[in-house]
């Protein structure tokens, strides 16, 4: 809903997903395909991760087969622009939340709650984003655990229709200005700490 009032006022909202700042952090080979090349190459090996360019079209998936898309995905189109990876196990996962360049808050949302990511990766990581000139003026990023212990980008996901993840309220408000503001082209009455 806020995207499509965004596309009224004429607001394009560039797709975070794996932003190129961050490649290094993704710890695996992230690429650009459709789905119907996923499904028929002779190249690929399967398992692999797949995941729409366009927000929110079908949940990512782990494909095992072209037998997935059967089940999964018939309501899309063959040549549907999509992220594809090799499949990783991700054991615990956490979102941070990211306001001009601070993290507000980073929120366990899946996995073993006796995992704990490497704080200076993230810390690094927004940093670098920041720096880069890239990063949206509040964004999510998640990052998880793998199974070999290491602390990996999952995804980035931009700030102006992300939940509270329990933040407080009035920081997800300022949250919300910032990205919003930041959209819209007028100066956030909220930037501010």
């Amino acid at each position: 809903q806020v995207r499509h009032r965004l596309g009224q006022l004429g607001v394009e909202i560039p797709e975070l997903n794996y932003p190129e700042a961050l490649r290094e952090y993704l710890g695996r080979p992230v690429w650009r395909s459709s789905l119907d090349k996923v499904l028929w190459s002779d190249d690929l090996s399967y398992p692999v991760f797949v995941k729409p360019i366009k927000e929110k079209l079908f949940a990512g998936t782990v494909l095992r087969g072209p037998g997935d898309y059967v089940s999964r995905h018939a309501h899309c189109r063959d040549n549907e622009p999509v992220w594809v990876s090799p499949e990783i196990e991700f054991r615990a996962e956490w979102r941070v939340l990211v306001r001009y360049g601070k993290i507000l808050d980073v929120r366990p949302y899946y996995g073993d709650w006796r995992l704990h990511f490497k704080p200076t990766v993230i810390e690094d990581a927004v940093l670098k984003y920041t720096e880069s000139g890239e990063a949206p003026a509040a964004y999510a990023i998640d990052f998880g655990v793998n199974d070999r212990g290491r602390t990996l980008l999952v995804e980035g996901n931009d700030g102006d229709s992300t939940g509270t993840n329990r933040l407080d309220d009035v920081d997800y408000a300022k949250y919300l200005s910032a990205r919003w503001c930041q959209l819209v082209g007028v100066d956030d009455p909220c930037h501010f700490d």
